[in-house]
């Protein structure tokens, strides 16, 4: 009943993809992230960054194979070949880490004593958990949000250029979302020095990604241009060069705006979510009818400027507690 309600919601029945896929899909990404946070939580970065090049080293053999060694090609294809088949390693490890766990629990739940800690740290943990995975959510469905629209205006052709620029769009994003990992893993709440050291650095390679950044993107849309399927137009380079240039800067910005994790602003990440994912809408339905170039552009705008903005306001409330702390230590 509530997977019936759930089609309806996010207009599954209209994808022309098989349903068991675009929820084992999704059961996938939520594998990678939450078996990712358990690496993070035991400080196992390598592990992470291993994991990474074997979804990434996967999911490039196959889009070599949809592009030069299938003889046929569908959505269901490529959506079992870059979306699942890469995180199975993932979630298999997963599963067995969930298994050892429940395994655990159920020896030490005899003691009263740790079902008093449990029962007290569980509501803190979930509704973390939940925050988290709204936040994620509102996120991915704000990244997502273009294709659906398309696909219920039944905009194909659109649809392809644009799909087939996600595609590439989506390699890079296992390396962003690593590279997040990696650094929130070095932080700590006490380490003011630590902190603020990190976002000097940040700061002295802005103009090397904002002109790197570039070039980069240009590389890949030439790529595209290159090897695109004869049905695509050049629609789809100018795509891709919006969609790696917006990752590139998102990821910028991230480096700063993952302070939050660590300084706990969830509440704050979760407005602003919220808030791009209505500018979002609006600008899709405003635009991606007649100019879907213009529309695309304008969304990556939106979400770089969030993401910007984001940075600044973590980053003021960073600068505030280390001056109150100096305040403190100079009493």
């Amino acid at each position: 009943m509530l997977g019936k309600y759930a089609d309806l919601f996010f207009g599954v029945h209209n994808l022309g993809i098989s349903q068991l896929y675009i929820y084992l899909s999704i059961f996938a990404l939520l594998s990678w992230i939450f078996y990712k946070t358990t690496l993070l939580a035991k400080k196992r970065v390598k592990f992470i960054i291993v994991h990474s090049f074997i979804i990434l080293g996967v999911r490039v053999a196959f889009l070599l194979y949809i592009l030069f060694g299938a003889e046929t090609i569908d959505l269901d294809l490529i959506y079992l070949d870059l979306f699942i088949v890469p995180f199975a390693l993932v979630i298999l490890f997963n599963m067995k880490y969930n298994f050892s766990f429940l395994a655990s629990c159920k020896e030490k739940v005899k003691h009263p004593a740790f079902r008093h800690l449990f029962l007290r740290r569980m509501k803190q943990f979930i509704l973390f958990s939940a925050l988290t995975y709204i936040i994620n959510g509102l996120y991915i469905y704000t990244n997502r949000y273009a294709i659906i629209y398309m696909v219920d205006e039944k905009m194909t052709t659109t649809l392809a250029e644009l799909g087939y620029a996600m595609s590439f769009g989506g390699l890079i994003m296992i390396f962003i979302s690593s590279l997040r990992s990696y650094f929130l893993s070095k932080f700590n709440v006490s380490e003011m020095d630590a902190v603020m050291a990190h976002i000097r650095r940040l700061k002295q390679y802005r103009w090397y990604v904002l002109l790197g950044g570039v070039a980069v993107s240009a590389l890949f849309a030439g790529i595209v241009y290159l090897i695109k399927p004869a049905y695509l137009s050049v629609d789809s380079p100018v795509y891709v060069f919006i969609l790696i240039y917006a990752s590139i800067l998102v990821a910028y910005m991230s480096l700063f705006s993952l302070l939050s994790k660590t300084f706990n602003f969830n509440m704050l990440e979760l407005k602003l979510n919220a808030i791009r994912l209505i500018l979002v809408i609006v600008l899709v339905r405003l635009l991606f009818g007649e100019h879907p170039i213009v529309g695309f552009a304008a969304i990556n705008m939106v979400i770089v400027g969030v993401e910007a903005y984001f940075a600044r306001t973590v980053l003021r409330r960073i600068y505030a507690k280390e001056k109150r702390g100096a305040m403190r230590e100079s009493a």
